[in-house]
């Protein structure tokens, strides 16, 4: 954020000339797919994000091979950092 013209606040946020996009991935009832999710990956880096946030809550970690360490390996090699929650299950 930053403060409007003429405002004396002198407020400036972390990332102030950042656009933010959202993707939805899961249902109503918190259901997806591993294709839907990588694909709103993809749909990012075609957006002309630099940072990819995910928080999934899942408590296993990117495997190599997987498909979502594939295709963050390659947003990596575009210069697009991946970032992702490490659960957010609660006490487990």
């Amino acid at each position: 954020m930053q403060d409007p013209t003429g405002s004396s606040f002198g407020l400036v946020g972390v990332a102030p000339e950042a656009t933010i996009y959202m993707y939805r991935v899961f249902s109503c009832p918190g259901v997806s797919t591993t294709e839907i999710i990588i694909r709103a990956m993809e749909l990012a880096a075609t957006d002309g994000a630099d940072v990819v946030s995910m928080s999934l809550g899942q408590t296993e970690p990117f495997q190599e091979g997987d498909p979502y360490s594939i295709t963050s390996s390659k947003l990596a090699s575009l210069g697009i950092a991946v970032v992702a929650a490490a659960g957010n299950d609660g006490s487990a």
